[in-house]
């Protein structure tokens, strides 16, 4: 995403983390947005969800122009400009194109008890498929919104992800393993 100029000379963004949050779900081809029941008022984009924390970047005192299409699937492109002491972000889905203006760019987030939520459950090796989706939450929730949302034990184990064997290491038999690629 291009942060462009316009009569102004350049653009100051006070909102530079929540900026750079904006540009990285763009780069994903993720934009879904929770209009408000009028209007205007603040616009929410959904930034993360799991079963540990919901965040929304939320456009303060925006207003939604043009044709956004929710279930779009694909490449986004979209810029940044100002005008007086409003933003102005233009984004292209494929053919459609929309505008949000707003006033500010907030991120909030919202923090739940993983540890009392389970899904999907191997017969005799529930408690492995427990850590697993545990520890799968956490690297989310430190990459990104970062380590200060993350206890200390928690910013520790959130690098166990990225280990690929941690799960055969664990489980000696493999049973486990082989049960839920078997799925």
């Amino acid at each position: 995403m291009e942060v462009k100029k316009n009569m102004e000379a350049e653009i100051t963004i006070p909102f530079q983390e929540e900026y750079e949050k904006l540009k990285l779900l763009i780069s994903q081809g993720v934009f879904e947005l929770v209009l408000p029941e009028t209007d205007e008022g603040d616009i929410r984009l959904v930034y993360l969800m799991n079963d540990a924390v919901e965040s929304f970047l939320i456009f303060r005192q925006a207003k939604l122009t043009g044709t956004y299409e929710p279930d779009f699937e694909g490449k986004l492109r979209a810029d940044l400009e100002k005008r007086g002491d409003q933003y102005i972000l233009i984004v292209h889905q494929g053919n459609s194109v929309f505008t949000v203006f707003f006033r500010d760019l907030d991120l909030e987030t919202h923090l739940f008890n993983y540890g009392k939520t389970g899904h999907f459950w191997v017969k005799e090796y529930e408690y492995l498929r427990q850590l697993e989706y545990r520890i799968a939450i956490l690297r989310d929730k430190r990459e990104y919104l970062g380590k200060e949302f993350c206890t200390e034990e928690e910013e520790k184990l959130s690098y166990l992800r990225c280990q690929k064997s941690i799960l055969c290491l664990l489980t000696l038999s493999g049973k486990y393993l082989k049960k839920r690629l078997m799925k």
